[in-house]
């Protein structure tokens, strides 16, 4: 449990907002929606959401949440990478720390011919004379 949960309490209509708003069907709703399906005001909401604590609050609680979910993420994407996805394989490693994406660019520019090289790219730049 963090700080912020232990510092802050909300009072009992943000945590009706809060019990919708960490429902992942809330995802879809609108204001109007999240405030009729926790049975409060739209101004109850924005009043809550002006509020650092309670947006603090709710961004640590749905951090929660998702790191609950992770488990089974993490499992069907070994589970993928052990089947011979590449995609896959390239997530796992990077989670492991063994592999980052890295991209080398080299470029010339040959002014006098007016022609820059950049790799197995050419690019012949006009000269105005058609």
């Amino acid at each position: 449990m963090s700080k912020i949960e232990l510092g802050y309490q909300p009072t009992k209509a943000e945590e009706r907002l809060l019990e919708v708003l960490l429902d992942p069907s809330s995802k879809t709703m609108t204001v109007a929606e999240i405030c009729q399906a926790a049975d409060q005001s739209r101004q109850a909401y924005y009043n809550a959401m002006k509020k650092p604590e309670f947006v603090a609050l709710y961004e640590a609680k749905s951090f929660e949440l998702v790191k609950h979910s992770l488990g089974p993420v993490i499992n069907a994407v070994v589970q993928k990478a052990k089947e011979g996805s590449h995609q896959h394989a390239k997530i796992v490693l990077a989670m492991a720390g063994m592999y980052s994406e890295r991209h080398q660019v080299k470029s010339e520019v040959d002014v006098q011919g007016e022609v820059v090289h950049s790799g197995s790219l050419n690019i012949v730049l006009g000269n105005g004379n058609g």
